[in-house]
């Protein structure tokens, strides 16, 4: 499922869910992501991407 649509339909993404499961301790930015890379031994891998920009 696409952006767009979780977000108009309000379904919770795994990211969104990896995201809230690791500020059960709390932190910010590049930390998030290496927690959410960690948690998911590698299946999800936040990242900044600039080919949009």
């Amino acid at each position: 499922m696409g952006r767009k649509d979780s977000i108009s339909s309000g379904d919770l993404t795994d990211t969104h869910y990896y995201i809230l499961l690791s500020l059960m301790t709390p932190m910010h930015g590049y930390a998030v992501m290496q927690k959410v890379e960690d948690l998911t031994e590698g299946h999800v891998v936040m990242a900044l991407d600039l080919s949009t920009q």
